[in-house]
């Protein structure tokens, strides 16, 4: 369990992760459990929107609702401006039914089309090699987190056509007072 917090502000940033208490442009993933930063991850790599396209690719969007947070990626490229594999990507974010504390949420992670692991300046080349994404969530306590399965090696592309909840390309999670639950 970790010491629940909670936040009424978030951070979308461009490299694949959604941040609290305060924005993150680290690009190169590292791997989980970071600083004192909570963080949830569904894509931490070498993002670029640069490639141009907008608004049909390389754009990161996002909807506020009363009960549910959902940030999309879409067919975004990889540094430095490489649009030639795309990713496109989702976290959705949600209150349960009934939640016992006010720190109760849920995590989903929608993964639609992975083409590239790495950006040039995370040491990749052509989109691959050097340090690939990390997906997962951190609870910024030094010790809490939880990285999927791949992350921060090649087979990340596997995101997409593995899952947890059994549905392709889909990872669900349950935060209940402080724990992170089966589904």
């Amino acid at each position: 369990a970790y010491a629940a917090r909670s936040f009424t502000t978030f951070y979308v940033n461009n490299n694949g992760n959604i941040t609290f208490g305060g924005g993150v442009g680290t690009y190169a993933p590292m791997a989980f459990p970071i600083a004192d930063q909570p963080m949830i991850a569904p894509w931490w790599a070498d993002v670029d929107t640069r490639g141009g396209g907008q608004p049909m690719r390389n754009n990161v969007c996002f909807a506020v609702e009363a009960t549910r947070v959902v940030v999309t990626w879409h067919l975004i490229g990889y540094f430095s401006a490489h649009d030639n594999l795309q990713n496109s990507f989702q976290v959705v974010l949600s209150r349960p039914v009934a939640p016992a504390e006010p720190t109760d949420f849920d995590v989903e992670f929608r993964y639609n089309r992975c083409q590239w692991t790495t950006g040039d300046a995370s040491g990749g080349s052509g989109g691959f090699g050097g340090t690939p994404a990390q997906a997962g969530f951190d609870f910024g306590d030094r010790r809490s987190y939880v990285a999927l399965p791949y992350s921060r090696t090649g087979g990340v592309l596997n995101l997409r056509t593995t899952t947890n909840v059994g549905s392709p390309g889909v990872w669900r999670f349950r935060v209940r007072g402080g724990a992170v639950l089966p589904m």
